[in-house]
């Protein structure tokens, strides 16, 4: 299968999905397929299958690697004061504490802005629930740190006139470092 980091194809059995966006004898091409960064830059290698995909012999290596940079921002969830807390649809608030790795960039954190946005889509497209947490407000302990909240989804009661409920799925934490 592919590594966590890999999303936009997946491949089983004997076939791929989604199809390739084009192909001819020499190639295939898929859109959409993203690499997340992690704390380290990292190297993958690309494979094809020339034949049954569960056959380990049908599996080539095509040259080269792709290489992903590593993150510049790293980000945890605070909820009810626990770090790294799971954050559910029934979480009443939470806030997202983002922290650069050094020497990553050089803006003033009270400069960021933060928006959490659901999978599929992802930061540059921007989602109808991105506006669950769009937030410029924050707290800044550090130049490299910045702490938003409280971030608020879901009530027992309901939520007020114009507020979204969080639906369950992954969601990528987006970071402007411009405002």
């Amino acid at each position: 299968g592919n590594p966590p980091e890999v999303s936009g194809v997946k491949c089983a059995k004997k076939s791929c999905s989604p199809r390739p966006r084009a192909s001819s004898g020499q190639e295939a091409v898929w859109g959409n397929v993203r690499i997340r960064r992690t704390t380290a830059e990292e190297d993958f290698v690309v494979c094809y299958n020339a034949g049954d995909q569960q056959d380990r012999y049908s599996w080539h290596i095509v040259p080269g690697r792709v290489t992903v940079a590593r993150a510049a921002f790293l980000f945890s969830t605070v909820v009810d004061g626990v770090t790294h807390a799971a954050v559910s649809t029934r979480t009443e608030t939470f806030s997202v504490t983002v922290t650069r790795v050094p020497f990553a960039t050089y803006s003033d954190a009270a400069s960021w802005r933060l928006r959490l946005v659901a999978e599929p889509f992802d930061c540059s497209t921007g989602s109808r629930f991105a506006d669950i947490a769009d937030s410029a407000a924050g707290t800044y302990p550090s130049e490299d740190e910045a702490t938003f909240g409280l971030i608020r989804c879901y009530r027992p009661n309901g939520l007020a006139a114009g507020q979204r409920q969080c639906e369950a799925g992954r969601y990528s934490v987006c970071v402007s470092e411009d405002g």
